[in-house]
């Protein structure tokens, strides 16, 4: 075997492995807990720039953190605490990702209630882009 088809295979093999080794994949699942409790962190401390860098600009998620920042600032409302566990989420669409995310709110205390608001587990499909969240959507009934 020529030498240069050697070098060559060896140049292959070495520049494959190093693509390989270069590439990071996304734990999911840690990537919407942190998603998850940074929404929760930025509702009790009652910071709007910090909820409003989770999502894209002009978005569906956006108007919807819109319309419950507006809800909350004209009941008087504000969340004291809020604990939320994220118990799986799995990419259904690479573009984007497209991620079905399910979770539960193991509890919440609002300023105007001594209810303690804990949840069932819902599944909800994050449209995600560059980072951030652009649309959120209830799964399809068949999740359960």
């Amino acid at each position: 075997m020529p030498r240069w088809v050697v070098l060559a295979a060896l140049f292959s093999a070495v520049l494959g492995a190093g693509v390989g080794m270069g590439r990071t994949t996304t734990d999911w699942l840690d990537f919407a807990q942190s998603r998850v409790d940074a929404r929760n962190a930025a509702l009790t401390s009652g910071s709007w720039d910090m909820l409003a860098a989770l999502t894209a600009p002009d978005s569906p998620a956006r108007r919807a953190d819109e319309e419950l920042w507006d809800w909350l600032e004209a009941d008087g409302t504000s969340v004291e605490a809020i604990e939320t566990q994220v118990h799986s989420a799995t990419v259904i669409d690479r573009r984007g990702p497209v991620l079905e995310v399910i979770s539960v709110q193991i509890g919440a205390h609002l300023s105007t209630t001594d209810s303690n608001n804990v949840g069932e587990p819902m599944c909800r499909r994050w449209h995600v882009r560059d980072g951030v969240l652009v649309d959120i959507r209830p799964c399809p009934s068949s999740w359960h």
